[in-house]
């Protein structure tokens, strides 16, 4: 998550790459079994939201501050594998 706020991409730049590999602009050479957004639809979305709100409410450091994509997810019910949609849809 910390790559797609500080290097990568925001996830709402993001939304709209195909699933290849794991998912997401992560390269395939890197050897992970899935990309960041598959990975925090496993984690599930809330969870992810809420350690964001956290670590800015600690910090206020504007590189912390929660992406509105995962908010808007979130407050939507699209919280992951556990809700069956997230930033995919699982059946």
């Amino acid at each position: 998550y910390a790559l797609l706020l500080r290097g990568w991409c925001g996830c709402s730049e993001c939304l709209n790459w195909p699933r290849i590999h794991g998912s997401a602009p992560t390269p395939t050479g890197l050897g992970h079994p899935m990309g960041p957004f598959e990975l925090m639809d496993m984690a599930g979305l809330d969870v992810i939201d809420f350690i964001a709100q956290a670590t800015y409410a600690e910090t206020n450091d504007d590189a912390d501050r929660p992406d509105s994509a995962i908010t808007d997810l979130v407050a939507q019910g699209r919280l992951g594998r556990k809700s069956g949609q997230g930033w995919y849809t699982y059946s």
